[in-house]
């Protein structure tokens, strides 16, 4: 193999590892598979071009009779090949989080102890609403207590890993957290013992195939970005001996690179500003964004100031580029597309559900799997009507007994609707076409037997014994 062949590959070499390189600084930096797409997209052209800039005007150089494949380089490879497993081995190399999906599962063990799980937080530093989480468990002031026995299980895609703190209400107490399927067991072996638990982020869950392409992608960039940076910084090393023979074009290239000189060193350390400011500021991309679009327009102002028929494209690029851009956000908006890691209501079922345009029986059906399994729904056919519930998809999702069709009142007056509802612990689900519906769960809900009831855009699934019991709702009915 010639020295212009061997030469080439060096170079392509060189290039996937400058893209390999960018890759990585954005995952491990900026957490890219929290940003929304066009953000990924926009980051990574930014920082690969820098880095391929910055190579060209200071590396290329220094590189160009180091890259034929010789004793240097062979040398070089070698010590590479030895070197960057040590490193990856002393500094515990980790794959970087992507974006999948999560599963915890908190269990107390005890015999007799209470736990109480507090400070719950989500990536990013976000609280996580334990009361809209884990709404059929027992939480007082935003402080989830777990009984003896007690399970709960939460699931949600996100970029991270999850902390909370656990406390002892008695002694000994065991927990049992599994993340993911993987467990752990915790003994507090005092009352009001407090430990803080954090789970492995870089567990990769269940991701999608798009995120499990990436996040395979990640870590071959991490090594081949390890891999190259020490093999450039070991043939650095190796004192030049000529000064290489100027190749055709490579006089004008200089000359344009040395004209932006200041450019490509002020983006440099505006890249460094916005990985500082990323570091402690997780999650807030506009000023990371504001940062690279100076250095981008000093870098435009220097080079249509020096290369003035470069005006004309420039321009046309960037306005190609907006209307892209905006189109792009237009057809698919960012919120929709990718909503970034912070706080939203855990009622997602119901979003997708609606998103879907689901059939009311099939909303219904998502929010009160656990309770009507085996049940025997009864409804008026005025109410039925205006629901409009599919009986046969009812029937086809929970398997219930039997819907039957009864003529009572099943409008229930203001004064009805607030004692019943200082009654129990309500399930609150969201009527698909407007209002609430509101199930009064039995201590034992399997097989129950619900009847319908209404007062404005509330809709009530109430028991049958608390019918019969309470004396709030007194109306005849005949099965």
């Amino acid at each position: 193999m010639g020295n212009k062949h061997c030469s080439t590959v060096m170079i392509i070499m060189l290039v996937i590892m400058i893209f390999s390189l960018s890759f990585s600084i954005l995952v491990r930096v900026f957490s890219f598979f929290a940003l929304p797409h066009l953000l990924k997209i926009v980051f990574y052209l930014y920082t690969s071009s820098l880095l391929f800039l910055i190579y060209f005007r200071y590396l290329r150089h220094s590189l160009l009779d180091k890259l034929i494949i010789g004793k240097k380089s062979i040398f070089a490879f070698l010590m590479t090949l030895v070197l960057v497993p040590g490193l990856f081995i002393i500094v515990d190399y980790t794959p970087a989080p992507i974006r999948t999906s999560h599963t915890l599962q908190i269990s107390n063990n005890s015999d007799s102890a209470e736990i109480l799980i507090d400070e719950f937080m989500l990536p990013g530093d976000n609280p996580l609403n334990l009361q809209e989480a884990f709404p059929v468990q027992n939480v007082q002031n935003d402080q989830l207590i777990l009984a003896p026995g007690d399970s709960v299980t939460y699931v949600r895609e996100m970029v991270g890993g999850i902390q909370f703190d656990a406390e002892a209400l008695g002694a000994p107490a065991s927990l049992m957290v599994a993340w993911d399927g993987s467990e752990k067991s915790y003994e507090l072996e005092k009352q009001n013992d407090v430990i803080d638990i954090i789970v492995d982020g870089s567990s990769w869950g269940s991701p999608s195939l798009p995120y499990r392409i990436l996040g395979i992608l990640s870590v071959i960039s991490d090594w081949v970005s390890v891999f190259g940076v020490v093999f450039i910084l070991i043939l650095l090393l190796f004192p030049r001996k000529e000064k290489p023979a100027p190749q055709p074009g490579y006089s004008k290239t200089v000359v344009i690179l040395d004209s932006l000189s200041r450019s490509i060193i002020l983006n440099a350390l505006l890249l460094v500003v916005a990985g500082i400011y990323a570091f402690f500021f997780e999650g807030k991309y506009l000023f990371v964004l504001i940062i690279f679009a100076i250095g981008f327009l000093y870098f435009l102002r220097d080079l249509a100031g020096h290369h003035r028929q470069w005006i004309y494209a420039i321009s046309m690029t960037i306005i190609l580029a907006g209307i892209l851009a905006n189109g792009y956000i237009w057809i698919n908006p960012t919120h929709d597309l990718h909503q970034v890691i912070t706080y939203r209501p855990e009622n997602t079922f119901a979003y997708l559900a609606d998103r879907i345009g689901a059939r009311n029986a099939t909303y219904l059906s998502i929010g009160y799997y656990r309770y009507l399994r085996e049940a025997r729904l009864v409804i008026t056919e005025p109410l039925y009507e205006e629901l409009q519930l599919d009986t046969g998809r009812l029937n086809q999702l929970n398997k219930l007994r039997e819907v039957s069709f009864h003529e009572y009142p099943h409008e229930l007056s203001t004064s009805q609707v607030s004692e019943i509802m200082q009654i129990g612990e309500w399930e609150v689900w969201p009527n698909r076409t407007g209002g609430d519906y509101y199930l009064l769960p039995e201590i034992s809900a399997f097989g129950d037997t619900f009847y319908f009831f209404s007062h404005d855009l509330q809709y009530f699934l109430i028991p049958e014994s608390f019918i019969q019991n309470s004396g709030v709702i007194d109306v005849s009915f005949s099965d």
